[in-house]
């Protein structure tokens, strides 16, 4: 998810890419339509030399994920301070610190 983060705030082939506008994606017969370019955001690539394990990929994270949801309580904090993100080989976020508090089952 990080490394996605760069590719759209540097713009993906959208006008104002950073801002946030849902109403792009609107679709309206009567209105032109904004064009963008299909493969400014590939983070798994495309064509002959895809990552044939982007599936497993997804399905993974999408898992592990819902485990999370699931089984905690998630709770940002924010007692370091403002989260920022740093450009490396992979976006990492600096300060980002979360509390997990089990849920209870039953009752």
């Amino acid at each position: 998810m990080l490394l996605t983060r760069h590719a759209s705030i540097r713009g993906g082939g959208f006008e104002h890419a950073p801002a946030f506008d849902p109403e792009r994606w609107l679709v309206d017969d009567d209105a032109p339509r904004a064009t963008h370019d299909a493969k400014a955001f590939l983070p798994f690539g495309a064509g002959p030399r895809f990552c044939p394990g982007r599936n497993l990929a997804f399905l993974e994270s999408k898992s592990a994920m819902a485990m999370i949801a699931r089984n905690f309580e998630v709770e940002l904090d924010d007692s370091d301070g403002p989260v920022n993100e740093q450009l490396s080989f992979t976006m990492v976020p600096q300060g980002l610190r979360v509390r997990l508090h089990e849920r209870v089952r039953g009752a």
